[in-house]
């Protein structure tokens, strides 16, 4: 696996984490900005996880790579409000 490219998932991840889990709190304390922290947060925290389990040449890393992708955009839509 590409050295660089697990180093900047595991920095995107460092840092994006920390966005999402206080914009949960601050969309259960009703604050202002709730919404973009949550919208910055989880989609990085996606990407993150597809550039560091995808390129693993096994059905675990595929597997794990789109799941978290899937279930970070899913309580995206659910906190957030979107619609489909």
């Amino acid at each position: 696996m590409n050295n660089g490219l697990q180093k900047m998932a595991d920095t995107a991840m460092l840092y994006s984490l920390p966005v999402a889990i206080v914009g949960a709190v601050f969309k259960y304390m009703h604050y202002p900005y709730a919404n973009v922290m949550l919208t910055v947060g989880l989609p990085s925290i996606a990407i993150a996880a597809l550039l560091k389990y995808l390129p693993q040449k096994n059905a675990e890393g595929f597997l794990m790579g789109f799941g978290i992708a899937i279930a970070c955009m899913l309580v995206l839509f659910k906190l957030v409000h979107f619609s489909f």
